[in-house]
């Protein structure tokens, strides 16, 4: 099933489900979505795969995660880094997850965009680079943690530059650098997109009485591979930048994110 915005396909069926939204059925099967939303310059496209974790013999478990990240790797068309930067070209964002039911991949951007390439260059990437990296991660740390939704978003927002510190070493200096602004153009806009209060302040956090190990445990009882991977990350971080926002991250994600 593909969900977009847009006005009309000819040569569809098509049922209406409420004043927005409407569904074609293409002549190979497809179900296509349709929902006009001007409430904000947005155009978002998802596409749905009616397989998820739940469909999965035991022989198999996990392959529909893995098929997630798989598009990922390019096309017969596109490599993986064409791809990303089509979709950063315009300020956009492309993601994926899944679930127990489906394999969701999406994308969005503005329906009229800038020019983006000149916009990532405004962030300083000169100095540390790992002071940088410990700025990013510091912030959304404690942007997941005052944001009652979209934590999943806030996660690879840490995440994804945590782990851009692992892979820094092995790239060029200049190509780890204009990561690091793909990293800061990705954050702002999963704030933009997400966010529905401003950054807390960064002394306003208590560390808790669990020692990081006890956060393990707490990560690993929890089963979901985003709290263990999110865990990881900001005990990782708060070795480097022993700042108390990493472990109530840590501690919360056990909790809000579990087996996802």
């Amino acid at each position: 099933m593909a969900i977009a915005t847009a006005l009309s396909l000819p040569g569809t069926t098509r049922q209406e489900y409420g004043p927005h939204a409407e569904v074609h059925t293409l002549s190979n099967g497809l179900q296509v979505v349709l929902m006009e939303d001007h409430s904000a310059p947005v155009v978002a496209l998802q596409t749905w795969v009616r397989y998820g974790s739940a469909d999965e013999d035991l022989d198999v478990a996990g392959i529909a995660h893995v098929f997630e990240h798989m598009l990922f790797k390019g096309t017969t068309n596109r490599s993986a880094e064409q791809i990303a930067r089509s979709v950063d070209s315009i300020g956009g964002g492309l993601d994926a997850f899944t679930s127990k039911e489906l394999v969701s991949y999406n994308v969005k951007g503005l329906d009229e965009h800038p020019e983006f390439a000149t916009a990532i260059d405004l962030v300083d990437t000169t100095s540390d680079l790992a002071q940088y990296i410990s700025e990013i991660t510091e912030t959304f740390a404690g942007i997941y943690l005052a944001n009652p939704t979209g934590l999943i978003a806030f996660v690879h927002a840490v995440t994804a530059p945590s782990a851009l510190r692992l892979l820094a070493p092995y790239l060029t200096d200049a190509d780890a650098r204009l990561a690091a602004r793909y990293a800061w153009q990705a954050c702002a806009g999963i704030y933009a997109w997400y966010s529905t209060t401003p950054p807390p302040a960064p002394s306003g956090f208590t560390p808790p009485t669990e020692a990081p190990e006890t956060l393990i445990e707490r990560a690993v009882a929890a089963g979901g591979a985003h709290t263990i991977k999110f865990t990881e990350a900001c005990l990782r971080e708060y070795a480097l930048n022993p700042q108390p926002v990493y472990l109530v991250a840590a501690r919360d994600a056990a909790e809000r994110v579990g087996r996802v």
